[in-house]
C-alpha cells in the first residue's frame, strides 16, 4: 500500500514521501538530494492520503498536519479527494501529478475536490514553502525505513 503525502508536490517520486513500503532504489545521497529540492523549490498543504497512483481506488485522506494550510482550510481524515485543480487524483500518474505539483508556489491556491459524508464539496488550499522540519522529518523517516535493515535502525 502507498501512503502518499499530497504535500510534497516537487517530490512526487519519492518512495518516502509517498510512504511506499518496501526498500527504495535511489541511494541515500539521491534520496538527499531530491529532498533538498523539495526543501527549495516545493509547496506543502499538510495532507496525506492513501490508493494515489492506484487506478481504481480512493484517494482518501489519513492524515491532516495540525495548523497546515488543508487543516486551516478544512480538508479532514476521511475526506475522499476526487480532483486536485479539476485534475481526476484517481489512478493519475505520478508524472502528470508531479507536473502539475511543479507548477505550484507558495501562495498558489489548490481547488480540491472531495466528498465527505456522501456530499460533494470543493475547498480551497492555500498553499506554503515546505517547512525544514517537515523536511527533516520526512528525510530521516524514509533514511529509516527504506535504506535501513531493521537491525541497523533498532540499534
Amino acid at each position: 500500500m502507498k501512503r502518499f503525502v499530497i504535500c510534497m508536490l516537487v517530490a512526487a517520486s519519492f518512495s518516502a514521501i509517498a510512504g511506499e513500503k518496501g526498500p527504495c532504489t535511489a541511494s541515500t545521497q539521491e534520496c538527499s538530494a531530491d529532498f533538498q529540492k523539495w526543501a527549495k523549490t516545493g509547496t506543502w498543504s499538510g495532507i496525506w492520503a492513501d490508493g494515489l497512483f492506484k487506478k481504481g481506488e480512493k484517494v482518501v485522506v489519513n492524515e491532516v498536519a495540525p495548523d497546515s494550510p488543508g487543516a486551516k482550510a478544512g480538508i479532514r481524515v476521511g475526506d475522499v479527494l476526487t480532483s486536485m485543480d479539476g485534475i481526476t487524483l484517481s489512478g493519475i500518474s505520478q508524472g502528470d501529478f508531479k507536473k502539475h505539483k511543479m507548477g505550484l508556489t507558495p501562495g498558489s491556491v489548490v481547488a480540491y475536490g472531495l466528498y465527505r459524508d456522501g456530499m460533494a464539496k470543493t475547498i480551497n488550499v492555500s498553499m506554503i514553502a515546505v517547512p525544514m522540519d517537515m523536511v527533516a522529518k520526512k528525510l530521516g523517516h524514509h533514511i529509516l525505513k527504506s535504506h535501513m535493515t531493521e537491525e541497523v535502525a533498532v540499534n
